[in-house]
Parts: structure tokens; sequence; C-alpha cells
């Protein structure tokens, strides 16, 4: 299950469904197909469920979450059993502010891409998406800075302006995140001719 803006190619899709022997649903209505042989694709956007943040000029174009649970017969799977990945340019705040939690506890995993933290006028919807994702049972598994962006700072803290999170079910990690980011072996600079942005020390 699938939500991103589609570029060149759609790699991820494609490994995953080579390597977990699954099917892909794959989302997006600002174009036209997606490139994953493994893929359903349909020309929808995911949009919030209040309605209030449809895409421009594609604003009859999208679904809310729960409604592509229910277009791809996924609404009755069990709660942890789905994979989301999502990049969606900033729509992402308004829509987990405003999914209903069962929607989102169907999934075990959520990879985003959180954009535009420097957009202090919209910290209040930024908190209340995270609160939203936290509240549905999940805890921060990952994190890795695009570093096609640079650091937004606030007083003595920093954290990049377009941030890449994994979430999972809370009881897979149950004592929470780490004090210190962590690179993987997996993970590598999103622009392959600079550095990777600051690791990440996590005040509590």
């Amino acid at each position: 299950f699938r939500r991103v803006l589609f570029r060149s190619h759609d790699q991820w899709s494609d490994d995953v469904a080579s390597a977990l022997h699954v099917n892909v649903n794959a989302f997006d209505c600002t174009v036209e197909s997606s490139t994953c042989v493994g893929c359903k694709f349909y020309r929808k956007c995911i949009v919030s469920a209040d309605g209030q943040h449809p895409v421009l000029y594609h604003e009859q174009d999208g679904w809310t979450l729960q409604e592509a649970l229910e277009q791809t017969s996924q609404a009755g799977a069990p709660d942890g059993s789905l994979l989301m990945k999502m990049d969606i340019e900033g729509s992402e705040w308004p829509l987990y502010a405003t999914e209903h939690t069962d929607a989102l506890k169907k999934f075990g995993q959520i990879i985003v891409e959180f954009h535009g933290f420097h957009s202090e006028e919209n910290h209040p919807g930024y908190l209340k998406a995270v609160k939203n994702i936290l509240d549905a049972g999940f805890r921060v598994v990952h994190l890795h800075g695009n570093n096609w962006g640079s650091m937004y700072h606030y007083d003595d803290l920093q954290i990049p302006e377009v941030l890449e999170v994994t979430f999972a079910n809370g009881q897979a990690r149950p004592d929470g995140c780490l004090s210190d980011q962590v690179l993987e072996s997996l993970d590598s600079p999103n622009n392959p001719n600079a550095d990777e942005l600051p690791m990440a020390h996590l005040a509590f």
C-alpha cells in the first residue's frame, strides 16, 4: 500500500513487490501511470479526511486514506498488517492531523517524508498530525534528514527542513526511540554530491 509522488522511476515499490512478494497499491493523481511492474496503480491522490485540503488542479481526484483502503479491498485487513510509504510534498500534515486512528492502525509501519519544518505558522498543525500518529499506537524507529534541503534552526535546536521518518507499531519498539540517531546500512544521502545532514540527538 503506497501513496507517493512519482518521478522518473518508482524503485521503492519495485523492491517491495519483488522482495516481499506482495501486491503494491500505488496512488498519484498528478501522473498518468506508474513504472512499477508489480503494482496496481490508481490515478488518485490520498487527501485529508476533512475534505479541506485537495490537491491543486486535481480537486476531484482525491481519496481519503479510509476510502483508499475500501477501494483496494483492504478495509478489513487486520490491524498492523499493512505497510505504507508516503511522500506527498507537504500534504501529509493535514492528512495525518485529520485521519481517524482506525485507518492508521491498519498499518504496521508508516514511512513518511515530512516537509516544511521551517514554516513556523504551521507548527500547531504539525503537532496535531504527529500526536494523531502516536495516539494510533506508533513509535518513531528511524530518522533520516533529506540533504537536498538544509537545517531549520529554532533557538539552540535544529531539525532538517525535510525529514524522513519511519513509524512502527508500538509493540515493535516498546522502549521508544533511541536518544541518538543511527545511520543504517541502507541509508544514503538523497543528494549524492553533498554530505549527510547533522546527526540527531533527541532531547527528553
